[in-house]
């Protein structure tokens, strides 16, 4: 018996070992696979033998390796003799740090929050009276119909809780009030008395 190296047909790659048998009718002469070689193939961690019809050389054998696109999508190498593609990170990429806001962005997001419950709190006031929200009550202001008073009475009304939250604004920028939460806000509403 003898030993000989078996690769694969269209990729070179070492499959294994075969034990050729030697032949009955023509000593010192072994029956041995169309793809296969006597030469012994070299081996090395993490490396596969590739034959090039004369000789061997060796591929990074990284099957079943996985690496990273920069987007942190997962990937496996299924095949031997495959190199990791450039753009290929070794880790998982960490998600870019977002930086704690600013105090600017802070207080612009403060704003905001009170501005947004203020809002609600007007609008609900007119649903109160029957209409969808603030607007489409003071739509009823600028001309002689059954709803004007209430309309002018609520757009009065309207206008004081802005200027009122607008001084506010000024005495937070100012350091002389505290930071309202948008629930405190409404809290420091003027009642709205109707007509």
């Amino acid at each position: 018996m003898k030993t000989v190296y078996l690769f694969d047909a269209v990729t070179g790659l070492i499959i294994g070992e075969w034990q050729a048998q030697e032949s009955p009718l023509e000593k010192g002469v072994f029956i041995t696979p169309v793809y296969s070689t006597d030469k012994e193939p070299p081996t090395e961690n993490k490396k596969i033998a590739k034959f090039d019809g004369e000789n061997w050389t060796l591929l990074p054998n990284l099957k079943g390796e996985k690496y990273w696109l920069a987007d942190g999508t997962e990937q496996e190498i299924t095949e031997a003799g495959i190199a990791l593609p450039a753009n290929a990170l070794l880790e998982k990429p960490k998600p870019p740090e977002i930086p704690p806001p600013t105090p600017a962005e802070l207080f612009n997001q403060a704003t905001e929050e009170v501005r947004a419950s203020l809002q609600g709190a007007i609008d609900a006031v007119a649903r109160e009276y029957r209409f969808s929200g603030g607007n489409s009550l003071m739509l009823y202001a600028g001309f002689l119909n059954a709803f004007q008073p209430l309309a002018l009475s609520f757009a009065k009304w309207e206008a004081n809780v802005w200027v009122e939250a607008e001084t506010y604004r000024e005495q937070v920028l100012a350091g002389t009030q505290p930071i309202l939460s948008g629930a405190e806000a409404v809290m420091m509403m003027p009642d709205f008395m109707g007509v």
